[in-house]
């Protein structure tokens, strides 16, 4: 009983080849605007990440969190732009995502806490680390909000 039920689920969810001689149609310019798991499915996964980064811009920890609904929103469009390509190996394109990341978000917690000077945003960075490695504590909030940025976007 219980292997008919994972042969009829293991039907249902592999992609079968069209029978009855119906012909897909070719996307346009060679783009399909589709998704094999539906709109939906891509509506709860930006209302669960987004229900997240709301919730922390209405704390309000630090200032400037406005930075975290466009980066979320970049993270979410490249994560499935990544999802759908075929082109390159998944682990290079877990690397590329990972280095994009750190610099969208340290490029916007430059700009929202230093003007976006990065270069004193570098030499904060260092002091922080610096301090966290002695075994102090620091009171920049723009660690912080570089964190969150980071993690919003991943």
């Amino acid at each position: 009983m219980q292997d008919a039920a994972i042969e009829r689920l293991a039907k249902i969810i592999t992609d079968k080849p069209d029978s009855g001689g119906a012909r897909r149609r070719k996307p346009l310019y060679g783009i399909h605007i589709g998704l094999a798991e539906g709109w939906f499915t891509l509506f709860l996964l930006a209302t669960v990440v987004y229900s997240t980064i709301w919730c922390v811009q209405a704390v309000g920890w630090v200032q400037h969190l406005n930075i975290l609904s466009l980066t979320t929103a970049l993270g979410l469009i490249g994560g499935l732009i990544a999802a759908k390509q075929r082109r390159l190996p998944r682990l290079a394109l877990h690397a590329i995502a990972v280095i994009v990341g750190l610099l969208l978000a340290f490029w916007q917690t430059a700009g929202a806490d230093y003007a976006g000077n990065t270069v004193a945003f570098m030499s904060g960075l260092r002091l922080w680390f610096h301090i966290a490695i002695s075994g102090g504590a620091s009171n920049d909030d723009s660690i912080f909000l570089l964190f969150i940025t980071c993690a919003g976007y991943l």
